[in-house]
């Protein structure tokens, strides 16, 4: 009876432990979270002068432009969620999918370059799909980035010789760097089965072997899917531009749409280019987004406002349904501890 009872206390205190450790994650989350937001929100210039163009284009015709943005936002992240979700196929459905890329966003506001991004989504998938979902979040990304830096130097090329002069001799130097970076990443899938060979000695490590035999299967996936994929991020890609531009309209800056489109681009291009902390990345994004319309006679503060209510609707808004699905889960068993300690 003894040993049963000692037993039984082990249980109970392995059980109280990993919902303490629950608890605890749960909460580190919630607080980085708000904390990223509070230093986002108070880095920001004359936050009251924002708020007040804010109110001013509200009580304009423009604030149509203003619900399409909003509008397009749960579109912009369901394509997201397709676009990785087709490199798991038959793992799980679309709407763990959706609520893991949610996930991901809110960890991802609090990290560095977002890599919070792919812990995010493990925490709400099952721990057997813990490393498809990393692999297919890389492959999801590295099919975004294709697409972002293709149309940046398409939008650069242009925009740049049109309205960026004085810093012109400096940007068009990262065009064929871009090019040469570019002609790689379109040519690394037909790479892969070649070094599919060398991914299979890796295996012989045991802490390994998880993460390389779940790489190895992206070469089962196949083309159409592949294809799909680029096509979600060119879609979403494309979403994201118009939201940019509505966004431009509702704070009245006037800008043709195609100029507009080009401009959205470069902002995108010189991101992906310049790695950003991420309590500086939105203040980066707004004096970006200075030197691409200030040409078009724009205000800092029309600018500045466009960037941050794209900010607030596009990652805020998500992130916060992100932190209550993390809140609803079992983030213990979701890492696969419960298993292991059962």
């Amino acid at each position: 009876m003894k040993f049963f009872d000692e037993k039984k206390e082990e249980v109970h205190a392995s059980k109280k432990s990993r919902r303490l450790f629950n608890l605890v994650l749960k909460g580190c989350i919630i607080l980085l979270l708000s904390l990223s937001i509070y230093w986002k929100i108070g880095s920001t210039d004359h936050p009251a002068d924002l708020w007040q163009a804010f109110l001013q284009a509200l009580q304009t015709s423009q604030w149509m432009y203003f619900c399409l943005v909003f509008l397009l936002m749960p579109i912009n992240w369901m394509l997201e969620a397709f676009k990785w979700w087709q490199f798991i196929p038959g793992r799980m459905g679309f709407w763990p999918v959706f609520k893991a890329t949610l996930s991901g966003v809110t960890v991802a506001l609090f990290t560095p370059n977002r890599i919070g991004d792919y812990g995010g989504r493990v925490l709400l998938v099952q721990a057997k799909d813990n490393w498809a979902t990393f692999i297919a979040t890389m492959a999801g990304n590295y099919c975004q980035l294709v697409i972002l830096i293709s149309g940046g130097v398409i939008g650069l090329s242009y925009f740049g010789q049109q309205y960026l002069t004085e810093d012109w001799q400096t940007l068009r130097n990262l065009i064929p760097l871009a090019i040469v970076f570019l002609i790689g990443l379109w040519s690394l899938p037909l790479t892969f089965k070649y070094l599919n060979h060398y991914l299979k000695k890796l295996e012989r490590f045991a802490w390994l072997r998880p993460f390389v035999r779940n790489l190895r299967g992206l070469e089962e996936v196949s083309k159409r899917a592949l294809l799909k994929s680029f096509a979600f991020a060119a879609a979403r890609y494309s979403v994201y531009s118009l939201q940019y531009f509505f966004i431009l309209q509702f704070y009245g800056v006037e800008v043709a749409l195609w100029d507009a489109l080009a401009g959205i681009s470069t902002i995108f291009f010189i991101q992906a280019s310049v790695p950003l902390p991420p309590v500086s990345a939105l203040l980066a994004r707004g004096q970006i987004a200075m030197l691409i319309w200030t040409p078009f006679g724009a205000n800092s503060i029309a600018i500045l406002a466009a960037t941050f209510t794209l900010f607030i609707i596009n990652l805020v808004i998500p992130a916060f349904f992100g932190m209550i699905y993390i809140i609803k889960t079992n983030t213990i068993k979701s890492l696969g501890y419960e298993n292991h300690a059962n």
